[in-house]
């Protein structure tokens, strides 16, 4: 982000901050740095946000999101930057925005949640507590298996998992909600599980740029001149007392 120092406003500022003290410019150009990202993270971003994506956790955006202000008074080497951490270790969420800013493959996405993983039952809705990943440990393979048919190896399988465990079967990951009981007149097995991922290993995703973030600066960078003026007021009142 730059600031139009072609604008009357902005060069009538600057002429009288060069009158002053010498650090008043560059004090006017360190705030409006920190007034720029700022806004970035607590208005421009959130809402740029809002616009290129599904939402599933409300405070997603704010919670791992930061800045850090410019210092100094070295106009050429000011900086400031806002960005994206992942809080309290690793977070694929967090680690996968770079992809879907500009555009590319995002890997480690063998196991991708269907709708009864989440929360009502949407695309929209979070990963239910106790279908994360995280929380499933043995996964019982169909193919590992010995039966005479798929069905029979699938029982056997949700069998041995048993109830809350989890069965893999035809690249679906399965929870066995209810354990298999024999039906000795119809010769079936009856159980319930719920489908709770689609598998590939090694999946990559492939996903569109959003530039979220080039649309929250640029939104951003319309109201630098805006803080330009109001840092250099500032500076302006501190001679005036």
């Amino acid at each position: 982000m730059r600031i139009n120092i072609n604008t009357d406003a902005v060069v009538s500022m600057t002429n009288k901050l060069e009158k002053l003290r010498k650090s008043a410019l560059p004090a006017a150009v360190c705030g409006t740095l920190n007034d720029a990202v700022y806004n970035v993270k607590t208005d421009t971003m959130l809402k740029s946000s809002r616009n290129n994506f599904i939402n599933r956790e409300k405070n997603f955006f704010k919670a791992n999101s930061t800045y850090q202000k410019a210092t100094g008074f070295n106009i050429s080497s000011m900086a400031a930057s806002v960005g994206f951490v992942s809080r309290g270790g690793s977070n694929h969420s967090v680690d996968d925005l770079e992809e879907q800013e500009h555009g590319g493959a995002i890997d480690k996405k063998s196991f991708i949640p269907t709708v009864f993983a989440r929360k009502g039952k949407t695309h929209t809705g979070l990963v239910k507590t106790n279908a994360r990943l995280s929380k499933i440990n043995k996964i019982i393979n169909v193919k590992d298996s010995v039966g005479k048919s798929q069905k029979e190896k699938f029982v056997i399988a949700a069998s041995v998992a048993g109830r809350g465990g989890f069965v893999l079967r035809n690249d679906i990951l399965f929870r066995i909600d209810t354990a298999p009981k024999s039906n000795l007149k119809s010769k079936k097995a009856n159980f319930k599980a719920t489908p709770l991922y689609s598998f590939k290993k090694g999946r990559n995703v492939k996903v569109n740029p959003t530039n979220f973030m080039q649309e929250a600066s640029l939104n951003t960078q319309k109201k630098l001149d805006d803080f330009y003026i109001k840092q250099g007021e500032r500076q302006l009142a501190k001679v005036w007392k």
